[in-house]
């Protein structure tokens, strides 16, 4: 038996090729989508990246100031609370007739009020000792460390600082005076 092969007939047609462009409703639309995410991803995180940057910068400067070797602990806890109200002063531009008569105990009443979780007595203590820094001798200091200062500093500057409203693309405002 022999086999049977397939033989085309002589005239075959073959199909066109196909065009890549103009694409499909359905393929502009995802393409433009794809597009629209992409810029608006990229424009969000550009304003989050500007909303912080004073807080990463003052974050650096509080660990340059830690690193210093120049400076008593009283300094850098006298430091420690000018980097601190200088952060309040930019991220509450409203406040700041308020802010910069601050002192003593209303200072750190005012900090606790802006955390939007319950800072610990820790964190609280410390916050007392270092707006007390300018007015205490380095005596009655030693009981405050360098490294609760600047978890407390760590803890105000996460939890103290306005939020970025993901739809506005800016800081909230919600809870300010």
């Amino acid at each position: 038996m022999e086999p049977q092969v397939f033989i085309p007939p002589n005239e075959v047609i073959t199909p066109e090729t196909i065009n890549w462009f103009p694409p499909s409703w359905l393929l502009s639309a995802i393409l433009l989508g794809v597009f629209t995410i992409i810029i608006v991803s990229f424009i969000s995180f550009i304003r989050y990246r500007q909303a912080y940057a004073v807080k990463r910068a003052a974050l650096i400067e509080l660990s340059q100031i830690q690193t210093q070797a120049n400076l008593s602990d009283l300094q850098k806890l006298v430091l420690f609370n000018q980097l601190l109200k200088r952060l309040a002063l930019h991220y509450y531009p409203q406040e700041q007739a308020t802010i910069t008569l601050l002192h003593s105990q209303a200072w750190s009443d005012w900090l606790q009020a802006k955390c939007q979780s319950s800072p610990n007595q820790q964190i609280c203590g410390v916050w007392d000792a270092l707006s007390r820094t300018l007015y205490l001798p380095e005596s009655q200091l030693d009981n405050l460390g360098i490294e609760p200062s600047v978890e407390s500093i760590l803890f105000w500057s996460d939890k103290g600082l306005p939020k970025f409203n993901w739809l506005t693309l800016r800081l909230s405002k919600k809870g300010l005076l």
